[in-house]
């Protein structure tokens, strides 16, 4: 493969890594309102899992866009369920992390589980908010 081809696979994989990036960032119903549900990109699955190598692939754009030319990925192995395993290593091949890769989204395990944790307690405030609005008007009209 000649640089040119690999430096326009390389530009769709950052343009499509940044549309992922938006759509997980985005507000539920997306920039004009409606259309994806509450759960906006976040709650998207793929019908089959990404390979081993499609989750190497995402993982080298990611650093890429990082601009950290120190880094590279390591070995990319299969764990338990949907679940791939990234090792992210120096140029002289140091471990500087390892990260886990839900092969059904292509993020990783550790963003999933907080945003999670804070969809669910956003959520639990919403419904607080709205109680209190509402007991506050039931005072307001026993006081009258």
């Amino acid at each position: 493969m000649n640089v040119r081809s690999k430096a326009l696979i390389t530009t769709g994989l950052i343009a499509g890594m940044g549309m992922l990036i938006f759509a997980s960032v985005a507000p539920a119903g997306g920039m004009g309102g409606g259309g994806m549900g509450r759960h906006g990109a976040w709650g998207a699955e793929r019908e089959t899992a990404l390979t081993l190598d499609q989750v190497r692939t995402l993982s080298e754009a990611y650093l890429i866009m990082r601009g950290n030319e120190n880094l590279k990925v390591g070995q990319v192995t299969a764990k338990d369920g949907n679940v791939a395993l990234v090792q992210i290593v120096t140029k002289d091949d140091s471990l500087v992390k390892e990260v886990e890769i839900n092969t059904m989204t292509g993020h990783p395990v550790k963003m999933e589980k907080h945003m999670r944790k804070r969809h669910k307690d956003k959520a639990w405030r919403h419904d607080k908010d709205d109680n209190e609005d509402n007991i506050d008007r039931d005072d307001d009209n026993q006081a009258s």
